[in-house]
């Protein structure tokens, strides 16, 4: 089904959607995009690893992304916390595992693959939890930091390093 809808503990709907009706050989995978990228945008991907043998194929829309409600009119990519992506991440995973178990799936391979804003949700939810049901997990570019200084002309001053931060931001 594309675009299901999950409710969380904050009453806030999350978007998934999940590519591949049989059950793959080789396990799932769960996919969580970069800013701005929506699940949709993943047929090809998935449908590349379907072909594979991984299938179903999970692709999480995160807060203010893709399918998943906007929390602000003027910026679509708004959260209040990072955190909660996390959260968000962590609730995914719960019903990714009782979807699998409703399927007849197996939850010893699940498999966890991800890029930049994804990649730091990833690391947040690994480092939260010790005990995942993901047997490996591939982050490419984790956004850990972001580097305002890189989109303006300003010197990297002890000044403009705080100013043109996350927290200056």
């Amino acid at each position: 089904p594309l675009g299901k809808k999950i409710k969380d503990h904050s009453k806030y709907e999350l978007r998934y959607s999940i590519f591949g009706c049989d059950l793959g050989k080789k396990g799932s995978i769960v996919i969580i995009p970069g800013r701005g990228e929506g699940s949709v945008e993943f047929y090809e991907t998935a449908r590349e690893f379907i072909n594979r043998g991984y299938s179903p194929i999970f692709v999480m829309d995160p807060r203010g992304q893709g399918l998943s409600p906007r929390l602000l009119d003027l910026q679509k990519g708004h959260v209040e916390n990072f955190n909660h992506y996390i959260s968000d991440f962590e609730y995914m995973v719960k019903n990714v595992k009782a979807y699998l178990q409703e399927i007849g799936g197996d939850k010893s391979s699940l498999f966890y693959l991800s890029n930049s804003m994804g990649a730091g949700i990833g690391l947040g939810y690994f480092m939260r939890n010790t005990k995942t049901p993901f047997k490996a997990a591939a982050m490419l570019g984790p956004m850990i930091r972001i580097n305002y200084l890189a989109f303006n002309n300003k010197k990297p001053t002890w000044f403009n390093n705080l100013l043109y931060s996350e927290n200056g931001a």
